[in-house]
C-alpha cells in the first residue's frame, strides 16, 4: 500500500502564509513576519494588481466572492466595530500578493469568533492560498476560475456552491474537517487528510489523488469524463456505480481520461 502522509498540524505551522499559531482556545503564539508593515481593519484594493492572496483565518467564517469591479474589491469582517485594534484583521499588500492575517501578531487573548466572520472579494484568475483553523471555507455562489488554489485546514469545512476552474493545480490538506466542492475543472487535484471526508464533482481533470488516514472520498464523474482509478486501502471498501471494466487491477470508467489514485487506511472510495 502506498504509505499514507501524516499532516503534523497539531502544533500548526502555517508554511503558505508565513504565519504559526499554536493554541484554539484563545489566541496565544501567533505571529507572523513584517507584522510592522501591516494596516488594520476593513479595506478595499486595486484588484487589477493582484495576483496572489495569502490568507491565515482562525475560528471564523470565510466567505469569498467574485469581485464585480475590475479594480476595486472589498475585504471586512461582519463585527470589526466591536473589535479592538489588536483583535482586526490585518493585512499587507507587498508587490502583486495580498496578506490577510488574522489579528495582530502576538497578540495574546481571547476573540469572539462571532465577530471574526470574514468576507472576501477577489479578482479571479490568481492564487489563492489559505490557512484555516475552526473556519469554514465558502466560495460564492458564482461561478469562479483561479490559476491556484491551496487550502490547509483544521476543524474546518471547504465549501465550494458554484463552478470552480483552476488553471493549474489544487493542493489542500485537512486534519478532522470536510471538504464539498462542485463542478470543478483542473488539471491537477491533490488531497491529503487525517479523518476528513473529501467530496467532489469534476467536470475535467487529467490527475486527481487523495491520500487519507480514515476519512473517505466521493467523487462524481461529469460530462461523460473518463477514469482509470487505483484504490489501495487498508480496510476501507471501494464502490463504483459507473459502468466500469476491472483491468490489472485498476478499474476503469469510459476513456479511463483521469487517473485517479486513492490510498487510505481504513477511508472508502465511492465513485459516482
Amino acid at each position: 500500500m502506498k504509505a499514507n502522509k501524516v499532516l503534523l498540524i497539531s502544533s500548526i505551522l502555517f508554511l503558505l502564509s508565513g504565519c504559526s499559531y499554536i493554541n484554539i482556545d484563545e489566541i496565544n503564539g501567533y505571529s507572523y513576519i513584517d507584522s510592522n508593515l501591516y494596516s488594520i481593519g476593513d479595506f478595499t484594493y486595486d484588484a487589477s494588481s493582484i495576483s496572489k492572496i495569502n490568507l491565515c483565518w482562525i475560528a471564523g467564517n470565510v466567505t469569498v466572492l467574485k469581485t464585480a469591479s475590475a479594480t476595486n474589491a472589498a475585504v471586512s469582517e461582519n463585527g470589526s466595530a466591536d473589535l479592538t485594534d489588536q483583535q482586526k484583521m490585518h493585512y499587507l499588500i507587498q508587490g502583486s500578493t495580498l496578506y490577510i492575517q488574522y489579528c495582530e501578531s502576538l497578540y495574546s487573548g481571547i476573540i469572539p469568533s462571532e465577530s471574526k466572520s470574514l468576507t472576501l472579494t477577489i479578482p479571479e484568475n490568481i492564487g489563492f492560498y489559505s490557512d484555516l483553523v475552526s473556519s469554514s471555507l465558502t466560495f460564492s455562489a458564482d461561478a469562479l476560475s483561479l490559476k491556484s488554489l491551496n487550502i490547509n485546514t483544521v476543524s474546518g469545512q471547504i465549501i465550494g456552491s458554484e463552478s470552480l476552474e483552476v488553471a493549474d493545480s489544487i493542493n489542500i490538506d485537512s486534519t478532522s474537517g470536510s471538504i464539498n466542492l462542485t463542478d470543478v475543472s483542473c488539471p491537477e487535484i491533490e488531497a491529503n487528510s487525517v479523518s476528513s471526508d473529501f467530496a467532489i464533482s469534476v467536470l475535467s481533470n487529467d490527475k486527481l489523488n487523495v491520500d487519507t488516514v480514515s476519512g473517505s472520498a466521493f467523487i462524481s464523474l461529469l460530462d461523460n469524463l473518463g477514469a482509470t482509478i487505483d484504490f489501495s486501502t487498508v480496510s476501507g471498501h471501494f464502490s463504483c456505480t459507473k459502468k466500469n471494466i476491472v483491468s490489472d487491477y485498476k478499474t476503469i470508467v469510459g476513456d479511463g481520461h483521469s487517473q485517479i489514485s486513492f490510498a487510505s487506511v481504513s477511508g472508502n472510495l465511492d465513485i459516482r
